[in-house]
C-alpha cells in the first residue's frame, strides 16, 4: 500500500542538504540470504524521489523485535533471531545490502 503525506516529511542527508518524503508505503527488495534468496517487505518506508536509491535506517531496523545486526570487518549481518536474514558490504562509506532477482522466500517488517 502506498499513501500520500498529506505534509511532506523533511529529512536530512550527511551533507547537510534535505529532501522530501512526499508518500509512505511499503518496500519490498529480494536479498541474498545464506538459505537463498528471501523477500523482505519493510512497511512504513518514507518515498522521496529525489534520493536516487534507497537508505535502510539502522535504529528503525534494530527496533523491530527480534533483530540485531553484527558487523564483522567490513560486513554487517542482519539477523532474526540468531537467523542471517541478509548481509551489507561497505562500499563507498556505506554498507549496501546485498539485493538479488530470483524466486525468493517472504518476511515482512
Amino acid at each position: 500500500t502506498y499513501t500520500v503525506l498529506k505534509k511532506p516529511i523533511p529529512i536530512s542527508l550527511g551533507d547537510d542538504s534535505e529532501i522530501l518524503a512526499i508518500g509512505v508505503g511499503t518496500m519490498r527488495k529480494h536479498v541474498t540470504s545464506p538459505s537463498g534468496v528471501e523477500t523482505m517487505h519493510f512497511t512504513r518506508t518514507l518515498h522521496a524521489p529525489k534520493l536516487t536509491g534507497s537508505l535502510l535506517s539502522v535504529g528503525q531496523l534494530t527496533a523491530i523485535p527480534g533483530i540485531k545486526l553484527e558487523f564483522e570487518g567490513r560486513l554487517c549481518f542482519i539477523k532474526l533471531h540468531g537467523k542471517i536474514l541478509c548481509q551489507a558490504s561497505f562500499t563507498d562509506g556505506l554498507y549496501a545490502i546485498c539485493l538479488a532477482n530470483a524466486s525468493p522466500s517472504t518476511h515482512t517488517y
